[in-house]
């Protein structure tokens, strides 16, 4: 940036804290104290964050005696540190009866920038530039000089807000490099560039693809070869699941020996083969029986459900168990006589010949079988003769995991990361082309006539994104619905709420694990751990 006259003020999170004043100089902020509320006031400009989520924020379960005055003191000597970066200088915090806000625009704070750098160089690609893409994302990656947030990391709010930005950084790295292959950038380059990616986050599918046709533009097949075999055995070993779809691509790429398309994707169902993207259960849930039987009651009875609850209630697990379930037919709605979890096929039949029925077409009102196979269970209403109807996921079940998107991203954001997660990316138009449909749009014209299941998982710090997402995409394709996890409903017609609170502990006098299968990890896993599964700002 040199000395050259810069808007006014800036923040830079991206690597240990720094205040520059609008010639560009250092400005210092003294005291840990004071440089950790400027981190955390600086992940929200422009917005009220209250004193008590101040002081959760800086001080967690040990907060000072008289909490509120000594955040007022704080603010106090970090007005004093910022009237020396000239304006708006200590008018840059600004009070309210409820609390304090940091008067500065998004474009001020590098984190913010950016996500808005990321978003135009990805629109720059999608729209067949991808020159000018890849200098708008190699900004964005410039803005950075260490690990995000660092001088904040021992902070209550810093590891979720640290996650989200380090996965701001790898989508964005990747959206790079795709522009870099899509213009015949130096494929050794980026072979060196993604090796060291892959080194520090062994295992990012999206990096280790894009290593893989690196390696195959540069006429390396079998060392491509080589290193989709690592990460698959990689993922097995430590998470359990196969390859995802964009992976497993660039290795078919590989063993045909061709640069796999960055280019276009057609609209159309998701990927031949795939039913879904549910990563596989380490260990058994335990204490969630009534919750899965409700939410198979409002996903049978609806479209569009929310399961709210606070950070680490377990509302991811008991969505993926739901899902898992509802993949296999075995997902029992609230009021049959079954218990939560067992196979809905078989015993008894309801009126609408769920269970081990006559071959009903799959997806119809009466249940039939999942995945177009005649005979199987229903979904939603079947086991036990409760003669309740059920809902078909023939299609699949596919998780979306939001928490890598920034703060307030927009609904086509939102749709692109379903797209990606249904393989089929955002496409790149050649020249002579039609306009790309708008994200959300291409998303309701893709999932037209199917029948599926999306899990959008870590909603909160999204909200009226997803809720855009849902109700557009819900009204373009009547066979989908959608089971959100967010810690604030969606607030929109038609969504059904399921709260999901934290498990009480077992009397000390029982074993431990008494429960009925359902609910919140069991065993030495415990709870899955989920990136951004809290926002960074007030609830």
């Amino acid at each position: 940036m040199g000395g050259a006259r810069m808007d006014g003020m800036r923040i830079r999170l991206l690597g240990p804290l720094e205040l520059r004043d609008a010639t560009d100089r250092a400005v210092p902020v003294t005291g840990v104290r004071q440089r950790t509320l400027l981190c955390r006031l600086a992940l929200d400009p422009g917005r009220l964050i209250t004193v008590d989520r101040l002081v959760d924020d800086l001080w967690g379960a040990e907060p000072p005696a008289a909490p509120a005055n000594a955040l007022q003191s704080a603010v106090s000597r970090l007005r004093r540190d910022l009237g020396r970066a000239g304006p708006p200088g200590r008018d840059a915090i600004v009070s309210h009866p409820a609390g304090y806000r940091l008067a500065l625009p998004p474009t001020a704070v590098d984190l913010h920038e950016c996500a808005r750098l990321s978003a135009a160089g990805t629109a720059s690609l999608r729209s067949g530039d991808a020159d000018a893409a890849a200098r708008q994302l190699r900004e964005a990656l410039g803005l950075w000089h260490g690990p995000a947030l660092a001088d904040a990391r021992g902070a209550p709010f810093a590891a979720v807000a640290a996650e989200r930005a380090d996965a701001l950084r790898r989508v964005t790295l990747e959206a790079r490099v795709d522009a870099d292959l899509a213009r015949g950038a130096d494929a050794p380059a980026l072979v060196d560039e993604l090796t060291a990616a892959c080194a520090a986050d062994p295992l990012a599918e999206g990096l280790a693809a894009r290593l893989i046709r690196a390696l195959t533009a540069d006429g390396r097949r079998a060392e491509a070869l080589r290193r989709y075999e690592s990460v698959r055995r990689e993922l097995a070993d430590e998470l359990g699941v196969d390859p995802g779809a964009e992976l497993r691509a660039a290795h078919l790429a590989a063993l045909q020996d061709e640069t796999p398309a960055v280019g276009k994707a057609a609209v159309g169902k998701p990927a031949a083969g795939r039913r879904g993207t549910l990563p596989a259960a380490l260990t058994r849930l335990v204490g969630r029986r009534e919750e899965l039987a409700r939410v198979g009651e409002l996903l049978r009875s609806g479209r569009l459900v929310t399961l709210t609850g606070p950070g680490g209630a377990g509302k991811t697990r008991l969505a993926i168990e739901a899902g898992t379930l509802a993949a296999a037919g075995t997902l029992v709605a609230a009021g049959g006589d079954g218990d939560a979890g067992r196979p809905a096929g078989g015993a008894g039949g309801s009126d609408g010949e769920a269970g081990g029925g006559t071959g009903r077409k799959a997806g119809s009102p009466a249940g039939g079988g999942t995945g177009g196979e005649a005979g199987g269970g229903s979904v939603a209403g079947g086991g036990g003769g409760s003669g309740r109807g059920g809902f078909g996921a023939p299609d699949g079940v596919w998780l979306v995991e939001l928490a890598g998107l920034p703060a307030g991203a927009s609904g086509n954001a939102v749709a692109e990361a379903v797209l990606a997660v249904l393989a089929r990316p955002v496409p790149v138009l050649e020249p002579g082309d039609e306009p790309a449909l708008d994200s959300v749009e291409r998303l309701g014209e893709l999932l037209g006539g199917r029948k599926l299941l999306l899990i959008l998982d870590n909603a909160e710090h999204v909200v009226e994104a997803v809720a855009d997402v849902a109700t557009r995409v819900l009204a373009a394709a009547p066979g989908v619905r959608a089971l959100v996890t967010s810690q604030a409903p969606l607030g929109v017609v038609g969504e059904a709420l399921c709260p999901v609170g934290p498990l009480p502990l077992p009397p000390v006098d029982l074993p431990s694990d008494p429960a009925p299968a359902g609910g919140t990890l069991a065993g030495r896993g415990g709870s899955r751990a989920v990136a951004g599964a809290a926002p960074a700002g007030p609830a």
